[in-house]
């Protein structure tokens, strides 16, 4: 799995409570491997599969959590507001997870990433810090009033945070921008070499072909390879809705949207005009598309 420290861990984060500490510094290790996905160009499906990940880590970090800080705040305001803390949380990530189901974009995932940072910076060093001092105290005998009260007085720790945020923000920002000219400039050099050693060979074979056959599935190549080249590093759409097809339904989909007749893709694919026909109907139904929406145009709408 591809990361990179877009949230750095440090002493700063240790709250002094083993268990909830080492729980955090997963929940950093895999932010910082959905912050990778960005950095190493993995696709949609990649970065969904890790973003589901940690959603269920999390999920599952807040009911120990929870417990622990049961114990010492048995239905206390800072447990009722601790958890209703987490409850907003997951609320905001369903939303988000809807949001980059629909619009999957680079934007999306670095809107993602930082409102993740943000908030479990924030969260650590404040909310969870105050009750893991306000825990230890109780622990050693301390009143609970009394040690919430000494804990809310505390004058570093919210400073510390936006110090740790704003640092965070920073770096993720200087990420972003390399990782933005390193895409451009590899998609840049790609594509000029693909145009210097690939497409002129693939122009000689078109009009060297006297096959129509032939033709129209050089024609396909030449279009998906410039397709690829266009869209290098981007998260679209596209790619998300071809993972709910076959292999074939693919091809048909591809060819679909490239303009090509029932016709021409049944002979491009060795198979008959009502096979087509068939993957046609496949492919609507498992898109959710309607008799009125027109297969080709919503093909083309679709992010690139």
């Amino acid at each position: 799995m591809y990361s990179i420290e877009a949230f750095p861990w440090n002493k700063n984060f240790e709250s002094g409570v083993p268990l909830i500490d080492e729980q955090h510094k997963r929940l950093v290790e895999l932010l910082n491997a959905l912050a990778g996905h960005l950095d190493y160009q993995a696709d949609m499906p990649t970065f969904s599969q890790m973003f589901n990940e940690w959603v269920q880590y999390t999920g599952y970090h807040f009911s120990v959590e929870e417990g622990i800080w049961h114990e010492f705040f048995p239905e206390d305001d800072w447990e009722i507001n601790h958890q209703a803390d987490h409850s907003r949380f997951l609320d905001k990530v369903s939303t988000l997870m809807s949001e980059e189901n629909t619009n999957p974009s680079d934007q999306m995932i670095s809107e993602i990433i930082k409102f993740l940072t943000q908030w479990l910076t924030f969260h650590i060093l404040d909310v969870d810090m105050r009750m893991a001092k306000v825990a230890l105290d109780v622990k050693l005998g301390k009143p609970l009033e009394q040690a919430k009260h000494e804990a809310i007085a505390l004058p570093l720790q919210l400073a510390e945070c936006k110090k740790e945020s704003k640092e965070l923000n920073i770096a993720f920002n200087v990420l972003l921008k390399n990782q933005q000219t390193d895409k451009q400039e590899f998609q840049c050099a790609i594509s000029d070499m693909t145009n210097m050693t690939v497409f002129p060979f693939l122009k000689k074979l078109q009009h060297l072909s006297a096959n129509r056959h032939q033709a129209d599935l050089l024609n396909i190549l030449e279009a998906n390879l410039e397709h690829l080249i266009k869209t290098y590093g981007r998260a679209n759409t596209l790619s998300s809705a071809y993972l709910r097809l076959t292999p074939v339904e693919i091809q048909v989909a591809s060819m679909i949207k490239q303009g090509q007749s029932t016709k021409t893709i049944g002979r491009t694919l060795n198979i008959a005009s009502s096979t087509v026909s068939t993957h046609r109907k496949h492919i609507r139904k498992k898109l959710n598309l309607d008799g009125t929406t027109n297969l080709y145009s919503y093909l083309m709408s679709l992010t690139d």
